[in-house]
């Protein structure tokens, strides 16, 4: 017959290793951490108000508004490329 305890140990360890093991997901995209950091009214987008708090960003604003809509939409900001350092 089964030994219960061993059973109940087997479970245990594959439960934990499931649970505990680290996680291999990727960091989110730069354009959606700029976005969640930046958007504060949720709307999915960031105006220039929400833009003013980060300076290459609002540097550069009119140049990720490619459509000219005074927002910044996700797929907006997945042109962006990281800054050389200094800009």
């Amino acid at each position: 017959a089964p030994n219960p305890v061993r059973s109940r140990r087997c479970l245990a360890s594959a439960a934990s290793t499931y649970y505990l093991k680290p996680s291999r997901q990727q960091p989110p995209p730069r354009a959606e951490r700029v976005l969640r950091k930046a958007d504060q009214n949720d709307d999915g987008r960031i105006d220039r108000q929400e833009a003013q708090g980060y300076p290459w960003l609002r540097k550069h604003f009119d140049v990720i508004d490619r459509n000219g809509d005074g927002s910044l939409d996700r797929q907006e900001l997945n042109t962006l490329s990281k800054p050389a350092h200094g800009q």
